[in-house]
């Protein structure tokens, strides 16, 4: 079956030819109609005279219901005539769909082509499944085609290994860690977060607390998998169950992972409360009365005497000198469990070795002043006679202490430089011989994963975009200082144009609408000048990883690319 004018689409999928009717359809001529999702087979035309030429799919893949999506297509006029041919925008927007342009030419002249771009927006109560939209396009004066919108509707969710977690007897000031496997098994990503609310099945906030997830959000891609912990810290002695709860961004639901933990005491029976020792002489030592200790607890426990055990009072010292247990911030450290009969924590025990040593050598510093300014004085000479000076053995001795001030002074800068030190300086690299890196692409897709790997293989340095102008902030740059007033002149203007923007009753159609994010954009030559700070850093030497293109201070990722 020929046509004297044709037309050919381009980035959609072509289905088989047909041409015909739906049989025992009444339908009235030159109206459009879509056709019924439950059968595939069947289509709706404008009159009895059309002949479908071919049927075009456009396919949007996986969507998130309530969400968009826009594809491109081009359409061509293979004929040798001119042709005409419209959208049917009332029907398109009853099925969520628009077309740009939405007109099309009146005259589409032989061999010419013409690129749409359809975006599809569904919405927030439709059925999940997999959905098609077939429009047809009626040429003026021949053949008519039909354009199929398939996309496959679906929302996020969080599927679990588990929906329970039984910890069972945790002793208290421990914690236990049980892990649960976390699987996205719909089409799209799952981003999830932990949720917790205090007031939720009247879980108190200090109950909450015992129990805890670690991460406590995530980003899964179709078919990722990822474990994580589940942590119950008990305080007390009593049992404790809590109904922990996920969010998944696009999905209202809640989804709920049942916990359950036993806190207990770590206990100690004593057969006998009270011992009565009986009549003893002074100083006598032969006086022996056995006391009888049972362990109630299902595994090996080590017992003390908080009084007499001289080895418990020197690791509470210890503890009581730790610094991160004696901070402002009352920060709480995990160590390995101690076993029965197990020694100290070694990490513990050499902090705070190091912790004395230097109070050592600070006091033996304050020490060596006071000798040097009471010990070696010369008494001041009669008028007319020169001073007295110290003798050989005075003025070795003062040497002595002088150089072993230095000494200690040495090693007390040495040690704090060590402790202050957190990068490593990396070899310098020729400028004509490092390579520089940028990496972009779509959210949460492991761009800094990249980053970090090449970091580390190849020694270059990650410059991470968003924190720029914070880095040349705690770095004191000059650029940043030109940056910071550059900002405040805009944050003023910013403010007039939004008391400007409140006292205007009407817009104009044409008027720009007023964005304050605007005025946080820095100009490119600032930019590049931060950039060149940056890198100039010894992090960099051996080339630079750039990550995050995205910051409040540019308006886009090209204009950082450019600045780069």
């Amino acid at each position: 079956m020929q046509a004297k004018t044709a037309i050919k689409f381009n980035d959609t999928k072509m289905n088989t030819s047909m041409a015909g009717t739906k049989k025992n359809t009444k339908v009235s001529p030159n109206k459009t109609q879509l056709v019924d999702p439950e059968n595939s087979g069947d289509l709706f035309v404008g009159d009895e005279d059309k002949i479908f030429v071919s049927n075009y799919i456009c396919d949007f893949g996986n969507m998130v219901v309530g969400s968009s999506k826009k594809r491109t297509f081009r359409m061509t006029n293979c004929g040798k005539n001119s042709l005409s041919f419209s959208f049917d925008t009332r029907l398109l927007q009853q099925i969520g769909i628009s077309i740009d342009p939405p007109k099309p030419p009146k005259q589409f002249v032989p061999s010419s082509s013409m690129q749409f771009t359809v975006a599809f927006t569904t919405r927030k109560n439709i059925k999940h499944g997999r959905i098609r939209h077939i429009v047809p396009i009626h040429l003026s004066y021949g053949p008519s085609y039909t354009i199929e919108f398939v996309a496959n509707l679906t929302i996020p969710e969080l599927s679990m290994s588990t929906d329970n977690v039984e910890f069972n007897k945790v002793c208290v000031g421990t914690r236990k860690i049980m892990k649960v496997r976390f699987e996205n098994n719909k089409e799209v990503p799952l981003d999830w977060s932990y949720y917790f609310k205090a007031d939720v099945a009247g879980v108190s906030a200090k109950e909450g607390e015992k129990f805890s997830v670690s991460p406590t959000t995530g980003y899964l891609l179709p078919g990722q998998k990822q474990s994580v912990d589940v942590i119950f810290t008990p305080t007390h002695e009593k049992v404790v169950s809590q109904k922990l709860q996920f969010k998944c961004k696009e999905n209202n639901k809640l989804f709920g992972l049942n916990v359950k933990g036993y806190g207990i005491n770590y206990s100690l029976d004593i057969i006998e409360n009270s011992i009565e020792m009986g009549p003893v002489l002074p100083y006598d030592k032969s006086s022996i009365k056995i006391v009888e200790l049972k362990n109630p607890m299902s595994f090996p426990i080590e017992v003390y005497s908080a009084d007499f055990d001289k080895q418990h009072i020197d690791e509470e010292d210890i503890l009581k000198r730790y610094e991160l247990l004696n901070n402002e911030k009352g920060d709480v450290i995990y160590e390995q469990l101690r076993k029965a009969g197990q020694e100290f924590w070694p990490t513990i025990k050499e902090a705070d070795d190091r912790r004395k040593n230097l109070e050592q050598m600070n006091q033996r510093v304050k020490e060596i002043d006071q000798r040097l300014t009471n010990d070696f004085n010369v008494a001041e000479p009669e008028e007319g006679k020169e001073p007295e000076a110290l003798s050989e053995e005075k003025q070795e001795e003062k040497s002595n202490l002088e150089k072993e001030k230095s000494d200690i002074e040495q090693k007390l800068v040495e040690h704090e430089v060590e402790k202050n030190m957190t990068k490593k300086v990396i070899p310098q690299v020729k400028k004509r011989d490092r390579l520089n890196l940028v990496i972009f692409g779509p959210e949460k897709c492991g761009k800094s994963t990249i980053a970090y790997f090449l970091s580390e293989e190849h020694q270059r340095g990650i410059v991470n975009l968003s924190d720029l102008l914070s880095w040349c902030e705690k770095n004191n740059t000059p650029s940043y200082e030109e940056a910071a007033k550059y900002l405040a002149e805009r944050d003023e203007e910013c403010k007039a144009q939004e008391e400007l923007e409140k006292k205007k009753k009407k817009k104009k159609p044409d008027e720009e609408e007023f964005d304050p994010q605007v005025y946080k954009h820095l100009p490119k030559e600032m930019l590049m000048k931060l950039i060149l700070e940056r890198t100039s850093d010894e992090d960099c030497n051996a080339g630079v990883v750039f990550d995050n293109l995205l910051g409040e201070h540019w308006s886009d990722e090209k204009t950082i690319i450019e600045a780069i």
